[in-house]
Formats: C-alpha cells, sequence, structure tokens
C-alpha cells in the first residue's frame, strides 16, 4: 500500500496511511515521511502495535536520539521517557500533568530539539490529551510590519525559570545550574531544513527579550503566543492505544490537557531527537556536559 497523507487542519498536521511502523521504512518512504514532516510539521499513525524497540528502530533515521538520563525511562531502553500517571511497584512509572502550557521542547538547549514523538501504549477516556499550535503559519499571518520588528529579536530561555515553576519541589544543584544556562533564541526562528521562519516560544520558560525591559518583553511574547494558539491553528489530539504523532519543534508549540489522576490511566513512550544546528547564544557559564530535553 502506497504512503498516503491526509490533512488534520487545513493548515497543518496529516495523517499518514499505508505503512507499518514495526518494519523500517525503506529510504525513498524515509525521504518522503522527512518531507512530509516539513511540510505538515505534526504526523499522526493510527493503530501501530509498537514495543519500545520498534519505536527507537522508527524514530533513529530522523537524527540522534536523545538518551533521557534525568527522567522516568523504559526499562532497557533509554532513549524513551514515560509519561503516565499509572503506579507500579508502589512506585509512578512516570509524570503526569507536567506539561500543561504552551511549550516547545528543548529550547533551552545549545542544540534546540528537532522532532519529538509520542506513542500511546495505555489512553484515558477523559482528558490527557494533547493539543499542538502550528507557528509557522502564524508567523506568515503576522502583519509585515510585526515581522519586521520580531526577526532581530532573541527571547530568554531559562530551563532554571521552568524548573522553578514546574517543579519547585524538585530544585537543581549548582553544578546543574551551570551546565543549563540561560540562552537568547531567535523568536522568529528560520528552520535548519527549510529556512522557513516560525514563531519560536514558550510560556513558563521565557524570561524575558534581549534589550527590552523585562515586563515590556514577556508581554510581547504573551501576546505572540495568544496569536499563534488561535482555534485556526491548533490541532487537538485525543489518544488512542497504537497512535504515534511525530512533530517538528522547529515550527510548532503544545501542550497537555488536564488529567484527573484518580480516575483515569494513561501511559505515553516518548523519543527526542536532537537538533544538529547549534543556534542562540548561552546567556551563562556551561559544563560541556549533556543534558536531556524537557
Amino acid at each position: 500500500m502506497a504512503l498516503e497523507f491526509h490533512p488534520l487542519r487545513p493548515c497543518f498536521g496529516a495523517e499518514v496511511r499505508g505503512i507499518d511502523l514495526r518494519r523500517s521504512p525503506d529510504p525513498a518512504s524515509q525521504a518522503r515521511l522527512a518531507a512530509a514532516l516539513d511540510e505538515y510539521s505534526v504526523l499522526l499513525y493510527r493503530d501501530q502495535p509498537l514495543t519500545p524497540e520498534q519505536q527507537v528502530t522508527f524514530s533513529r533515521p530522523f537524527g540522534e536520539l536523545n538518551i533521557h538520563v534525568h527522567q522516568r525511562m523504559v526499562a532497557g531502553v533509554p532513549e524513551i521517557i514515560v509519561l503516565s500517571n499509572l503506579i507500579e511497584n508502589g512506585k509512578p512509572v512516570g509524570s503526569a500533568n507536567c506539561a500543561l502550557s504552551w511549550h516547545t521542547d528543548g529550547t533551552h538547549l545549545e542544540k534546540p530539539v528537532y522532532i519529538s514523538m509520542l506513542y500511546c501504549v495505555v489512553a484515558p477516556e477523559q482528558g490527557g490529551e494533547t493539543q499542538f499550535a502550528a507557528t509557522r503559519p502564524a508567523y506568515d499571518d503576522l502583519p509585515e510590519e510585526t515581522k519586521a520588528y520580531i526577526d532581530d529579536k532573541r527571547a530568554i530561555h531559562s530551563f532554571l525559570l521552568l524548573q522553578q515553576r514546574s517543579f519547585p519541589d524538585r530544585p537543581l544543584t549548582e553544578e546543574k545550574k551551570r551546565q543549563i544556562p540561560d540562552r537568547a533564541q531567535p523568536i522568529a526562528y528560520p528552520h535548519p531544513r527549510t529556512g522557513k521562519k516560525a514563531l519560536y516560544l514558550g510560556e513558563h520558560i521565557i524570561k524575558g527579550i534581549v534589550g527590552m525591559p523585562e515586563e515590556e518583553g514577556v508581554a510581547l511574547v504573551a501576546k505572540l503566543r495568544e496569536h499563534a494558539t488561535q482555534p485556526k491553528y491548533v490541532y487537538h489530539h485525543k489518544w488512542r492505544p497504537g497512535d504515534l504523532i511525530m512533530w517538528d519543534n522547529y515550527c510548532t508549540l503544545h501542550r497537555a490537557t488536564y488529567l484527573d489522576v484518580e480516575t483515569q490511566r494513561r501511559r505515553l513512550h516518548r523519543t527526542t531527537i536532537n537538533g544538529t544546528t547549534p543556534t542562540g547564544e548561552a546567556l551563562g557559564p556551561t559544563s560541556g556536559e549533556p543534558v536531556s530535553a524537557y
């Protein structure tokens, strides 16, 4: 069966049909998938009965896999982290309700994350869904004077700020703080593969804009994020077991919806593809040690 791409939204996203992810795509199909991701930004694969090892095998041709040294992983498969509220052997097997704000994975890294993939093992009946916002058409639709104003602006992405806001009970050590400096990233981010610009934003991770008063910079980022997350730019995904979604972090935002951890069960497996292009400017010291994507 030939590969087919069925749009999820008018401006981005597609469901991929005609492929079994348990079998590695041939080079021609792999090239088509990479090109489709460039075009659609979000790709959905339904009804894929994958083992963790098969997910890693499918992910690997897209680039270098991130090893999640500071997160809950699948045993024996360090390339996969678990997003879940399930309890096994008296302990939670992953994190739940930790990504409810709009964000892009790994914006604090020297080489920002390129692709993230989530595979659904257990799906809740209600809640725990994932929303994606297309920031390339959102940028394209801005007035020309706004584009001209933001094209040379850089937002300050602070993993320390994100950690303090999201996990106040898990403070970073001084050594870890030195490893993860604030980083100034372009607001209008040119895609490393296509050169097309997209809004490169986040919610809890951005502390301001270089060269602007803090309050003014935060307000500008909030206004741009509000523009980029209008319903016309958003795809809302309700998970089914066997779903795999991959997305391009250079031109999307995403967030989870609230999950009632007392009544609903969810387990997702994530693989992450590192970027290859150093970008932005480190605003502080770094030890050069590897750091996991958020």
